[in-house]
């Protein structure tokens, strides 16, 4: 018996892209507020650069682990994508 595969479903794609460009919002938003800025906190938490003029606190474990949660919530996706793809046989197509 010969099997086709299945076509993965639009609403698949739409979760991945969602929980990815999510991911890649919240990577950015640590890399912006935290890791360029790593070596200038003070005890408070907090970086004044006189240069740009902005202070930035240390809210990184914040973003990481929104970015962490959303990274898990993809793979999660794709494993339960995977494990439930199921193939039609050619007779029934």
């Amino acid at each position: 018996m010969t099997t086709a595969p299945t076509r993965i479903k639009p609403a698949v794609h739409f979760t991945l892209a969602l929980t990815s460009l999510a991911l890649a919002v919240f990577l950015f938003a640590w890399y912006e507020r935290y890791w360029k800025w790593r070596e200038c906190f003070n005890s408070e938490g907090r970086c004044y650069d006189p240069v740009d003029g902005i202070m930035v606190e240390q809210a990184g474990p914040v973003w990481a682990s929104l970015a962490l949660g959303f990274l898990v919530l993809a793979v999660v996706f794709v494993v339960r994508y995977r494990r439930s793809r199921r193939t039609v046989p050619l007779e029934l197509v």
